[in-house]
């Protein structure tokens, strides 16, 4: 049997298997916490009667609604289905805990991605300027480090697809240099055929 992978819903006999594991958890955990439907579907940013359908078996449980519920409820998937590991033998999780703009309300969501991704670092020795869709304006100073995920990675860090990458480490043709662009850049070189390698960025780490 293959498989599901984070961004499928799992095979009809691992539902069954995860949905009595859910029950059987969730009615331990509502007792000893004394926890609600509401309480929690809220901490996981979805209204009770979506929450309730999951445990109806009404909507099928996909593996990241698995690991944000145990998120949220403070225990381990493999309390839900003990073989949870050997369904993403080439995944690991990471729990999103906030939102850069709200310190105050846990966001409760999971980052689901492929450990043997492999990393390009592009060290800046001249800082690098560039402007945000919004308007805002970045900086790169002289010594951080671009951390950078392959394009044709995309789709492996989970996020990717969904929300798609903002910004884009550039070498554009007749260029000897390094470049940061935003996501309408990016898709305006992309057109005029002026990229010659490009990478997603994942972040900038200050040395």
């Amino acid at each position: 049997m293959a498989h599901s992978t984070d961004t499928q819903t799992l095979s009809a006999e691992e539902q069954e298997k995860i949905l009595i594991g859910f029950n059987e958890v969730w009615k331990r955990e509502k007792k000893d916490k004394k926890i609600n439907q509401t309480e929690v579907a809220e901490a996981m940013g979805m209204k009770q009667a979506s929450f309730s359908q999951y445990l109806s078996g009404v909507t099928p449980i996909s593996m990241r609604f698995l690991i944000r519920v145990c998120n949220v409820l403070k225990v381990p998937p493999q309390d839900i289905y003990p073989p949870i590991s050997e369904l993403l033998p080439n995944r690991r999780h990471s729990t999103v805990k906030w939102k850069s703009s709200d310190t105050e309300n846990e966001f409760n969501d999971v980052l689901i991605y492929n450990p043997s991704i492999e990393w390009t670092s592009i060290v800046v020795d001249k800082p690098i300027t560039w402007k945000l869709v919004n308007g805002d304006i970045m900086r790169a100073p002289e010594g951080a480090t671009l951390a950078c995920l392959d394009i044709t990675e995309d789709g492996q860090w989970s996020w990717n697809k969904k929300l798609k990458a903002d910004n884009f480490v550039v070498h554009t043709k007749g260029s000897t240099e390094w470049n940061v662009v935003n996501r309408l850049h990016y898709e305006r070189l992309v057109e005029a055929n002026e990229i010659s390698k490009a990478f997603i960025l994942m972040g900038v780490r200050l040395l």
